[in-house]
């Protein structure tokens, strides 16, 4: 039988990769409580195409994620050292391409907040940068829709910066949210 190059039958690249966070403990929203603050470096990932059990999703996700490293790691319950923490906030975004552009970013609205952590995570950047941003200059009302918007930018921009979130409950929503308090 012929040998069979499977990296260009398949397209592959393959590698390893170091799991830096591997001695840290990792935390969704979903395990905090209102009110409940999370500090840490901000690291962003953006996944244009998301998969599920062998079905690509409608949608886009960013992964918002704040690493907290201990000055003075310890032992964990299981007897490991633990060296810091981190927080993976999962943002669901309308489809965008690798260039990070998305369109018709809604606010949340009691039928559809599917976005909730999306217009969070840029309503809270912008308000801190620059809080005339979210005011609609035609109108003088408080925006509540971004036509287009350059998410691979914002992202960029947070990415290394010191964020402090809080976890805030919704009523009528399935899903946990938060809100950004500090950007450093």
């Amino acid at each position: 039988m012929a040998k069979t190059d499977l990296t260009k039958l398949f397209g592959m690249e393959t590698g390893t990769e170091e799991n830096d966070l591997e001695d840290y403990k990792r935390y969704y929203l979903s395990d905090m409580v209102a009110g409940q603050a999370f500090s840490g470096e901000a690291s962003v990932e953006l996944f244009p195409i998301v998969e599920r059990d062998d079905e690509v999703k409608k949608y886009s996700q960013i992964r918002f994620r704040l690493i907290d490293e201990h000055e003075n790691p310890f032992l964990g319950e299981d007897e490991e050292p633990e060296v810091g923490e981190y927080l993976d906030i999962y943002l669901n975004c309308p489809k965008f391409k690798d260039n990070g552009i998305a369109t018709r970013v809604q606010k949340p609205t009691e039928r559809f907040d599917f976005h909730r952590n999306l217009w969070n995570w840029l309503t809270g950047i912008m308000n801190i940068i620059d809080p005339k941003s979210l005011i609609d200059p035609k109108t003088g009302d408080e925006i509540n829709i971004f036509k287009k918007i350059n998410l691979k930018n914002v992202a960029d921009f947070i990415d290394g910066k010191r964020v402090t979130i809080e976890q805030v409950e919704v009523d009528n929503s399935d899903y946990p949210t938060f809100k950004i308090t500090k950007i450093e």
